[in-house]
């Protein structure tokens, strides 16, 4: 199967010649595509026919209600629904004053936004980022970020949305032929659509319950097995930590966390976040009588003390010998 294909380079030097094609447009609709894709979802369109509209703004959030945004597993997704943030969105080469007077009016709204978003197609150093971040932050009381080239390029190849970037910029790529998918993966998509339209459904009907935690879940659980981008199985998992806290049992907690610290070995070898969540199975295990709680932690705890034997974690991050001890009262709780 034929598919585009789209190269960093050129990706690059599309987004440097924007304004001399006139794509100014094009780059706003695809900037705030990606802005819902990695920040937040709820994001409204400009209201008027020029930059920053009749609102002064490229984009805002709308406010959602707390219990939908459970659904969401992109960015800071409660937050997101709670306050008010802004968006511009400039192609303009001389980006600096063009973010100080988008942030300028940003403020002069009065509308009580909490955080202004500057995307910019343009390369910003760090330490000069950070500067004018802080600048305007404490001239206007609104907590400024400014995203630029580097952000954009990272986004797009890391988490796999070439495909919103050839759309949106209606770029000219090659293609390439890729394998056709397996039957197992095919079947794991279906039964991910499956899944997140029940957790939508639940959502909009007001079902928390027991089975919306599990479907929470089981889609994160889809997702790492699809080898989505890390940021989606992140997300993923992060939104059935949360059903599970707020309407699930003691037992789906630990479940989830035992599958992010899976997770995090696995599929992510990240180390230092796979005993962050052991600890989280550790202590939601402690005090039970299940010994399936605790075979579950003992998985674990293998993983855990062969890192510690190769260097991979040092035992004073980690105290594997508490650890130890841990987990030898509670077998020894669920032994008689």
């Amino acid at each position: 199967m034929d598919e585009p294909t789209l190269d960093r380079g050129l990706l690059e030097y599309h987004l440097e010649k924007l304004t001399s094609r006139g794509q100014e447009k094009d780059f706003e609709l695809f900037a705030r595509h990606l802005a819902q894709r990695e920040i937040c979802p709820n994001l409204l369109p400009q209201t008027g026919p020029v930059g920053g509209g009749d609102s002064k703004v490229d984009s805002e959030t709308y406010p959602v209600a707390d219990d939908l945004s459970l659904a969401w597993f992109v960015g800071n997704a409660r937050e997101a629904a709670s306050e008010r943030w802004a968006f511009a969105f400039s192609a303009k080469e001389d980006w600096r004053p063009k973010v100080k007077s988008d942030v300028q009016k940003i403020a002069k709204t009065g509308r009580g936004y909490k955080k202004a978003f500057f995307v910019t197609t343009q390369f910003v150093p760090d330490r000069v980022r950070a500067e004018v971040e802080d600048e305007l932050t404490k001239k206007h009381g609104l907590d400024v970020r400014i995203l630029d080239r580097t952000w954009i390029l990272d986004k797009v190849f890391e988490n796999r949305h070439e495909g919103l970037a050839i759309k949106d910029l209606r770029l000219q790529t090659s293609v390439r032929t890729t394998v056709r998918k397996g039957p197992r993966d095919v079947e794991r998509e279906q039964e991910l659509e499956k899944t997140e339209q029940r957790i939508t459904n639940a959502t909009q009907n007001g079902r928390f319950n027991f089975s919306f935690v599990d479907d929470c879940l089981e889609a994160a659980k889809l997702s790492r097995e699809l080898d989505r981008p890390r940021t989606k199985v992140d997300g993923s998992f992060e939104r059935a930590e949360r059903a599970a806290e707020e309407y699930g049992s003691r037992h789906q907690r630990l479940v989830c966390a035992y599958a992010r610290a899976w997770t995090s070995y696995w599929w992510h070898e990240d180390f230092p976040v796979f005993a962050r969540h052991y600890r989280a199975v550790e202590l939601l295990a402690k005090g039970s009588t299940n010994v399936y709680k605790f075979e579950l932690l003992t998985n674990l705890w293998n993983i855990l003390a062969s890192l510690v034997k190769t260097g991979a974690l040092k035992d004073a991050d980690v105290a594997l010998e508490e650890r130890t001890r841990s987990l030898t009262t509670g077998l020894g709780s669920v032994s008689h």
